[in-house]
């Protein structure tokens, strides 16, 4: 990764060695911190059991996990598009992840890859997953995320939204065994967040109530009621999923 000693927290900040949702809405949307933060609380809890050796940070964006990942791992790699709108001075490698292959990736090359809310942007995913299991390391292991209930961004390249069911097929089908599927958020996390968002475009007042919510619903989501109201639904109602997957190796059969 280049420039590091440029690089700084975006989408999530390191508080008391966590990551945790920002509220800088230069990164995030006004109903988004919420969700993200079901999201963070995966990559904590399953970066130090995952990731070690040398990491490839597939889609990476503003690499918004470097701060906490890199204290687990040797080299890290920065892997993202041109036409990316966090473009930024860390990239390694400039590469369209709707082709077929990463340009001047050796088979075998990664011990771990992340890729955060990067499958909904590929036209094809199955490719894309093929190309990870290339250059992942016999026994390494992807983590990743993708929304389900989630409005379309980055447009015009949003292309998909997918089940568990989906995701399982995808990667199994590319030679992955899948370690963790957790579904993320659910029916109360979903209205939480879409009303956030949608009261936000009413001006400041708007925008200030649903900062005000979405703050009031991390403040308390730690309550065992309110954690139960907020993620109740979530076999039907995901605000979307959380997956490890391991490149099968020579002793998996």
């Amino acid at each position: 990764m280049k420039h590091t000693e440029r690089w700084k927290q975006t989408k999530f900040e390191l508080r008391k060695g966590k990551i945790v949702s920002t509220f800088n809405h230069q990164y995030i949307a006004y109903g988004s911190p919420l969700n993200a933060q079901w999201v963070a609380d995966e990559y904590t809890k399953y970066i130090p059991i995952y990731c070690q050796g040398h990491l490839a940070d597939i889609g990476c964006g503003n690499l918004p996990f470097f701060g906490y990942y890199r204290n687990f791992v040797e080299n890290i790699t920065a892997i993202d598009w041109e036409n990316s709108t966090h473009l930024n001075c860390h990239l390694d490698i400039l590469a369209d992840l709707n082709h077929t292959s990463i340009p001047s990736l050796q088979p075998d090359t990664f011990d771990c890859a992340i890729m955060s809310d990067v499958l909904e942007h590929i036209f094809e995913p199955a490719q894309l997953i093929d190309e990870i299991a290339r250059i992942l390391k016999p026994g390494g292991h992807l983590l990743m995320n993708v929304p389900f209930y989630y409005y379309v961004h980055e447009i015009p390249h949003d292309f998909h939204r997918y089940t568990e069911f989906a995701l399982t097929r995808y990667f199994e089908q590319s030679g992955f065994d899948i370690v963790v599927l957790n579904r993320l958020g659910g029916v109360g996390t979903v209205l939480t967040c879409l009303f956030s968002q949608a009261i936000s475009k009413y001006g400041f007042l708007g925008r200030a109530t649903a900062t005000l919510l979405q703050r009031f619903a991390l403040m308390i989501r730690g309550i065992r009621p309110i954690r139960s109201l907020l993620t109740n639904g979530s076999e039907r109602v995901p605000t979307g999923y959380f997956l490890v997957a391991k490149k099968k190796d020579n002793n998996d059969g």
